[in-house]
């Protein structure tokens, strides 16, 4: 049994509980998107919602269908209030009108996200999909202290919104590998009371 886990594909997996192995498991609050994340049971629902939001603090990545700071939900909001959109600057040179923020959803996410050393935040123009560098918006969006604003934004995200689940996550992964056994040597797997268990034998 595991009590952190590392979210990935569940794609042609097993429907069990991937912390204990129990038959009855969710693929709700444990998915990070669609066919992603960590599939749990009741018992074990806190432990993915934690190891989701870690895995996001170690990548340097939020899913914006799952963004719950105020800050950062404010800043899009604006965003989103602008009538006409904003401008953004393509690779070209080119400045282009009618950008707006891109949300995502579960099927198709979209991901604020660290780019050679530069917070990002996804947007889109008609089927045109960008991740635009915070800092740019500074110079291109008009809304009063935008300044402030995006400076405000970038220290939140470098501060980390899921440090405290990633310290969590530390804490109890240190836990689970602070003893360690070769497999098929002196443990072996067995079904006790419903979960799959690691039993430590006799040498």
């Amino acid at each position: 049994m595991k009590n952190c886990l590392v979210p990935g594909s569940t794609v042609m997996t097993p429907m069990i509980c991937f912390y204990c192995g129990q038959d009855e498991s969710k693929i709700g609050r444990g998915m990070l998107y669609h066919l992603f994340g960590i599939k749990h049971c009741d018992i074990h629902i806190t432990n993915a919602i934690r190891d989701c939001k870690a895995y996001q603090h170690r990548e340097n990545l939020l899913v914006m269908n799952r963004i719950k700071d105020p800050e950062i939900l404010k800043f899009i909001d604006l965003l989103d209030g602008l009538p006409n959109g904003f401008s953004v600057e393509r690779s070209n040179g080119e400045i282009q009108t009618g950008w707006k923020i891109n949300k995502g959803y579960f099927y198709e996410p979209a991901f604020i996200t660290k780019i050679n050393g530069h917070w990002t935040i996804p947007c889109t123009n008609d089927k045109t999909y960008k991740n635009i560098k915070l800092i740019d918006f500074i110079c291109f969006v008009p809304i009063e202290n935008i300044s402030k604003i995006v400076e405000d934004i970038i220290d939140i995200l470098n501060e980390g919104i899921y440090k405290k689940d990633q310290e969590e996550y530390e804490k109890v992964l240190n836990k689970d590998t602070s003893v360690h056994y070769e497999d098929g040597e002196i443990i072996k797997y067995v079904l006790y009371e419903g979960q799959i268990c690691r039993a430590i034998l006799p040498k």
